[in-house]
């Protein structure tokens, strides 16, 4: 049984005498008539309607909430591939230029070895085929054994032996 309006304006008690009275103590001591102020039909299932439009709407949101949170965390593992991809291009560009700077520097270092050699054959030359050096002398091509010049000189004709002293 709800309370009657004036003992919840008052804010005093509510009791029933009995289960089978419909009448609260301070009505029968007050002699007053009491109206029941309780809740509608209608104020009930508006309540109803409003706290399953309210539920429904949590629901939905606590949805929305946990999709995008999977997205955030699609989106997360998308930037952390393309951030690898990235370091990993970087990585084998700075390789290659690596390998390139190698490259040039080994050309560098034989057209170096190169340029020394041809410097030291000139300074040689320079040395003992020059005009002024001390043991310059060109011999030019030399005759083959057969060659008759051979026979102006005299070798001797005789082999020399070789003594044996033992």
């Amino acid at each position: 049984m709800l309370p009657y309006t004036s003992c919840e304006k008052y804010r005093r008690s509510y009791i029933v005498l009995n289960e089978t009275s419909k009448r609260c103590s301070e009505y029968v001591r007050r002699s007053v008539k009491c109206n029941v102020k309780g809740i509608s039909f209608s104020n009930l299932e508006s309540l109803q309607r409003e706290e399953a439009r309210l539920q429904f709407e949590r629901d939905a949101a606590f949805t929305a909430a946990i999709e995008g949170l999977a997205r955030v965390q699609q989106l997360e593992k998308q930037q952390a591939l393309v951030k690898r991809r990235g370091a990993e291009l970087v990585r084998r560009k700075l390789r290659d230029l690596d390998e390139l700077d190698e490259a040039e520097e080994r050309e560098k270092e034989e057209k170096e070895m190169e340029t020394c050699r041809e410097a030291e054959s000139r300074q040689l030359a320079a040395t003992t085929g020059g005009p002024s050096g001390d043991f310059s002398f060109d011999l030019g091509p030399l005759p083959g054994p057969d060659d008759p010049i051979w026979a102006t000189f005299d070798f001797g004709s005789r082999t020399p032996q070789i003594s044996s002293s033992s």
